[in-house]
C-alpha cells in the first residue's frame, strides 16, 4: 500500500505494511524521500525550504518509527542549484535522467 503525505510544497511517498511498520526489504536499510519541484533553470533551495525539507524528513521518521537511514532526493527538470543550502540533498533526478 502506498500512502501520500501532501503539503503545500511537496509530495512524499512511502510504503507501510498493514501494521504501519515500514517494510524494510532493502538490504542497505535506506529510505528515499522524493521532493518534486519545477523550475526553468537549476532549482535554487532557499534557507526556508532547506528547513522545510529537514522538517518533513523528521516528521516522516517520527510518523513511521523507522530506524532506517533517509535520503532526500530532488526531482527537478534541470537539477538543483549548488549553493549554500543544497547540502542536505543526497541525490538529484533531472528530466534527462527520466527521458534518456
Amino acid at each position: 500500500m502506498v500512502h501520500q503525505l501532501i503539503d503545500d510544497f511537496t509530495l512524499f511517498y512511502f510504503k507501510f505494511m498493514q501494521t504501519n511498520k515500514l517494510n524494510d526489504n532493502r538490504a542497505d536499510k535506506v529510505i528515499n524521500l522524493c521532493e518534486m519541484q519545477f523550475s526553468h533553470m537549476a532549482y535554487p533551495i532557499s534557507l526556508e525550504q532547506d528547513y522545510q525539507l529537514r522538517h518533513k524528513e523528521a516528521q516522516f521518521i517520527e510518523a513511521s518509527h523507522t530506524r532506517c537511514a533517509t535520503n532526500i532526493i530532488m526531482i527537478t527538470p534541470h537539477g538543483v542549484d549548488h549553493h549554500s543550502y543544497w547540502q542536505h540533498i543526497q541525490q538529484e533526478v533531472t528530466m534527462d535522467d527520466l527521458f534518456t
